[in-house]
């Protein structure tokens, strides 16, 4: 993207972040968080009151089920190229 259109994209009232910027904040945070089990990265991005709609758990609870998640069955799952 050039750095003009860069200038021109709109920013997310709520996020303050241009698309561009939200979908880099991804997929760092699933590298981090997922494919390198970087679980305090989750105490950083996820906000204070975070509620997962799998398992009901609260953002202080999540290491624990991550955790979990981790020693459980090894899963090589790494975030899909996007086109």
């Amino acid at each position: 993207m050039s750095a003009s259109a860069e200038r021109l994209e709109v920013k997310n009232p709520k996020t303050d972040m241009t698309h561009a910027e939200m979908k880099e904040f991804i997929r760092n945070h699933f590298e981090e968080f997922v494919n390198r089990k970087n679980l305090p990265i989750g105490e950083v991005n996820f906000a204070p009151g975070f509620v997962d709609h799998g398992p009901t758990c609260r953002r202080d609870c999540l290491r624990d089920v991550l955790g979990r998640y981790s020693t459980s069955a090894p899963r090589s799952r790494k975030f899909p190229t996007c086109g």
